[in-house]
């Protein structure tokens, strides 16, 4: 990895920018409703395999599936997803998970190089997450859900649309992440892709990714 001609770095934010598992969390935390977290995440899987092309076409299928699952309406589900699910999550986050060793002054070298900083994730309330670690979220210029663009990772469409609203080269934006089937995405749209070393890379082919640890990535960051 290098930053040689990088411009901007796009992160990823769950399992990028804190490390510890919070799906028994989200469970333990609403154990009355644990199976429709667990339908939800079986919901966005079958998804991302499709680009829906607008928010409104993605959420009128994720909910209608979810309906199915559940058995309940899908005003309940969008009501539980938005007004109970996120807020757990972040809540569960912010209690369970910790933030990368050095990541606040990881993201402040990245700025003094004059990189600009932007943030991607599948999932809504990414800022919120991020303020419940203690890293600081005023260094990034935009927060990213890929819900709003009707396209889950790995779909192409949203890491080239994020580099184009905000006149980036692609050829010269990173992406970092920490999974190669998602976050991975990013290849086919043109931009580079960095993915942190983890459980997550046990079985992938390290001989086509750029792949390493988190140690290594703030040494390289902070030269």
């Amino acid at each position: 990895m290098t930053l040689d001609n990088i411009k901007a770095v796009i992160f990823d934010v769950d399992g990028t920018l804190y490390t510890g598992g919070i799906a028994k969390h989200l469970i333990l935390g609403d154990i009355w409703r644990c199976m429709w977290a667990l339908r939800e995440r079986q919901t966005r899987k079958a998804m991302k395999s499709r680009d829906y092309m607008t928010a409104e076409i993605y959420y009128n299928t994720f909910f209608s599936t979810l309906s199915q699952k559940t058995g309940k309406e899908e005003s309940v589900m969008r009501d539980w997803y938005f007004s109970r699910y996120m807020p757990l999550m972040v809540r569960q986050i912010g209690k369970y998970c910790k933030p990368r060793p050095q990541i606040n002054e990881v993201l402040e070298s990245l700025k003094k190089k004059g990189i600009r900083l932007l943030v991607y994730s599948d999932y809504t309330m990414s800022k919120e997450k991020i303020e419940s670690l203690g890293i600081d979220s005023s260094v990034f210029e935009k927060f990213y859900c890929a819900e709003e663009f009707g396209a889950l990772k790995p779909q192409t469409r949203p890491f080239a649309q994020i580099c184009q609203e905000n006149g980036l080269e692609c050829a010269t934006t990173l992406m970092v992440g920490d999974k190669v089937d998602s976050d991975g995405g990013a290849l086919g749209a043109g931009l580079q892709f960095t993915c942190i070393d983890g459980k997550n890379c046990k079985n992938v082919d390290r001989s086509k990714y750029d792949i390493v640890t988190w140690d290594d990535f703030v040494n390289i960051c902070k030269k």
